[in-house]
């Protein structure tokens, strides 16, 4: 007589399939950025001056009455921010921010530094030069939450996506590297 098999079970044991696959994905290899500082402040920039074309051309409509043409303010501390995160902090932590060792947790992680210090920063310049004062701080805060949290996902979602395919195009150059010099061996050995 066969003995049924609960469903808690099968769900138990799919959720633990599914928690495997993804502690397994957020510890792979992720390049850190471009590896190379000339080429990072090149990515920086473009990051930055995405983000400022794009707040110019997408408002929402508390935008428009609330931060309206504040875009370069927004891209510049972006600019900042990314310089600190990607070229500053490296230097101070060395060891956490090994490329070597960078993972797609590290890179998370580091985006969400990313969107904090620019909510941070943003935050305390709106409120201290752009806005009336007798708006508070908490619907300052909560306004650039909001903005930074929804028009951010954008350029992290390109720049993922970008270096994903070049750590892909460099795992393609150096497999074929690879192969043809095991096709040279080969041939040496057989001559």
């Amino acid at each position: 007589m066969e003995q049924a098999v609960k469903s808690s079970q099968i769900s138990a044991s799919i959720d633990e399939t599914e928690k495997s696959r993804f502690l397994t994905w957020i510890n792979e290899p992720f390049p850190f950025y471009l590896n190379d500082d000339k080429k990072n402040f090149a990515l920086t920039f473009a990051i930055s001056s995405f983000v400022t074309l794009f707040l110019f051309l997408f408002k929402t409509e508390t935008e428009l009455v609330f931060a309206n043409e504040l875009e370069w303010v927004h891209g510049l501390i972006t600019f900042g921010v990314l310089l600190f995160n990607v070229l500053i902090l490296p230097k101070i932590f060395p060891v956490w921010m090994d490329p070597v060792s960078w993972t797609v947790k590290k890179y998370a992680l580091h985006n969400i530094l990313h969107l904090i210090l620019i909510c941070i920063i943003a935050t305390i310049l709106e409120k201290l030069f752009f806005c009336p004062y007798d708006m508070g701080w908490s619907v300052v805060a909560k306004r650039t939450i909001g903005q930074v949290a929804i028009k951010g996902v954008i350029p992290i979602t390109l720049t993922t996506m970008f270096l994903r395919a070049r750590m892909l195009q460099e795992n393609l150059r150096e497999a074929i590297k690879t192969n043809q010099e095991l096709q040279k061996i080969q041939t040496l050995k057989k001559d």
